[in-house]
């Protein structure tokens, strides 16, 4: 039997921790893995969450079929840690049986420096690495013209200042910095922002550092400052006055309370409040509203709360302490009722934040949805409805994004022999047998079309098991023209029922969504008049 593993990175503050590594049995994939820690009164567990794929890992055990699966992140809270404490990796392994690996001198060993001698030794590399790659001369002439655009920014900063009379409020934006949607969409304010005029600052978490990034954009130019907390963050921010304050996403923040009853001083200061709908965050620290079972918990009573968070295995739920989802839902309540501008991008999740939230008026929720303009207009794909049939999944996928379920879909076509095979334009979180399932990797929005034709896709599955608020991907497929299915949940559902080629399936219940697949592979190929294949189509969930 040979295991091996490693911890990657690691930071430790204030008995948060968040890094990532990985562990591989050469022979049965891991079905879970968790970190133990000996304290003094106690044994601390923390599950390690299952992370993206590792083509790195991939690599380097190329007869390892599971090896780009192996990677897990540690996220947690161990209140007392101490700088050393004895530590366990144990995984538990798909035959049932576990393995357990010991972590020498845990967390010491493995953490990451955040200090300013490493941040000086980082600008000594630079400088040494230029020096050898440019010559002495042509580097210190960049750091002279350097030095002068400094100076030239300090005197425009001087001027401008001295001309203003009532300058307008800064906007202060509070976001993740984890990608995906709610980022490419704060981008764009930003530009709109900045484009008007407005001097604008970002705090977002810098989660592999557990510190805070406080970027400004003003007249004088960018500047960029790390705090080791948001405490830091907030106490710089006291110095604009008031302000107006956009809450993009305050997923993965430390105290993400703090920063709402900031955002309520500010608006009792006289600035402006604008909340969006990127997630139900503000309805759950368990942001997707998937529960302790792994499904869409629909807003259940406050009861059934409690049970799912103590179980839930949500990232970042041991950051925010303990707190009772009622105290949770009133705190934002209070911010949700006096925001200036409470934006949602669809009606779906403007209904599902109104459940959590009966006291919030309906119609004080603009609908706003995202802007497409990014995607290239009049390209259409052509859907390759042949035997056997091949389903495209974009995007992502994550076990909130379905995961777990394409997986079990892959194990009933190969338990049926049902003609279905699947393409992950994208990554997945997991790994399957090969022969049925391909992960193609990262792919651009606008090579869709030509990406789809060229690995023979007839129809796309979206498998989220959660109600997203937009998802950008059913818009590009729709965009596309490409067949779409999706479940009965949020966004994706409300925008396929309205088109000519989407079909809303009726059961996440593997062997059904196999049937339900095959049968609208059937029907597009009858509605866009393509041959049937010399075959029988037919197949009955076991």
């Amino acid at each position: 039997m040979t295991v091996h593993y490693a911890v990657d990175q690691l930071t430790v503050r204030d008995g948060r921790f968040f890094g990532w590594g990985w562990l591989l049995h050469e022979s049965i994939p891991a079905r879970r893995v968790e970190l133990r820690v000996t304290l003094d009164d106690r044994v601390a567990v923390v599950e390690c969450l299952r992370a993206g794929p590792r083509p790195d890992l991939a690599a380097a055990f190329p007869n390892v079929a599971h090896a780009a699966g192996c990677g897990f992140l540690l996220v947690g809270r161990v209140d007392g840690l101490p700088p050393r404490a004895p530590a366990t990796l144990v995984a538990h392994l798909e035959d049932g049986s576990k393995v357990e690996r010991q972590l020498p001198d845990f967390p010491a060993r493995y953490v990451v420096s955040t200090a300013l001698a490493t941040r000086v030794r980082a600008r000594l590399v630079s400088l040494v690495r230029h020096v050898r790659d440019d010559g002495v001369v042509t580097t210190i002439r960049a750091m002279a013209d350097r030095l002068e655009g400094v100076a030239k920014r300090v005197q425009r900063w001087l001027a401008t200042g001295l001309s203003r009379v009532r300058p307008a409020r800064p906007i202060v934006v509070f976001d993740h910095a984890m990608g995906g949607g709610a980022n490419r969409f704060r981008d764009e304010r930003i530009a709109d922002y900045r484009a008007a005029g407005r001097d604008v600052c970002l705090v977002t978490p810098s989660l592999a550092r557990l510190s805070y990034h406080v970027l400004e954009w003003t007249s004088v130019g960018e500047r960029c400052r790390e705090v080791a907390t948001l405490f830091q963050a907030l106490e710089h921010l006291e110095s604009y006055g008031a302000c107006d304050v956009v809450l993009n996403d305050l997923v993965s923040f430390s105290e993400p309370l703090t920063v709402v009853d900031w955002a309520l001083r500010q608006k009792a200061k006289g600035g402006r409040l604008s909340f969006f709908l990127h997630d139900y965050f503000a309805a759950c620290p368990s942001w997707t509203l998937v529960d302790d079972r792994g499904r869409y918990c629909g807003i259940p009573e406050m009861e059934r709360c409690a049970q799912c968070l103590a179980h839930n295995r949500v990232p970042f739920l041991t950051f925010y302490g303990e707190i009772s989802l009622p105290q949770w839902r009133a705190a934002w309540s209070a911010l949700l009722g006096v925001c200036d501008d409470l934006v949602a991008f669809s009606v779906a999740s403007a209904d599902i934040l109104v459940k959590a939230f009966p006291e919030l008026p309906r119609e004080g929720i603009r609908i706003e949805p995202h802007r497409m303009d990014y995607l290239p207009s009049g390209l259409r794909a052509r859907p390759a409805l042949t035997k056997p049939l091949t389903v495209g999944i974009v995007g992502h996928i994550s076990e909130h994004k379905g995961a777990a379920l394409v997986l079990a879909l892959v194990d009933e076509v190969r338990r049926t022999g049902a003609p279905l095979r699947f393409k992950v334009f994208g990554t997945l979180e997991g790994t399957a047998p090969p022969g049925l399932l391909d992960v193609l990797g990262r792919y651009d929005a606008a090579d869709l079309p030509a990406l789809m034709e060229r690995h023979g896709v007839g129809i796309c599955l979206l498998p989220s098991i959660c109600p997203e608020t937009f998802s950008y991907v059913t818009s590009e497929l729709i965009h596309f023209g490409m067949p779409l299915a999706v479940f009965d949940l949020g966004a994706p559902a409300e925008r396929t029922r309205g088109y000519a080629l989407g079909r809303v399936l009726e059961s996440m219940e593997p062997a059904h969504v196999v049937a339900e697949l095959l049968e609208f592979g059937d029907s597009m190929r009858t509605r866009l008049s393509l041959p049937v294949p010399p075959h029988s189509s037919s197949y009955c969930p076991q």
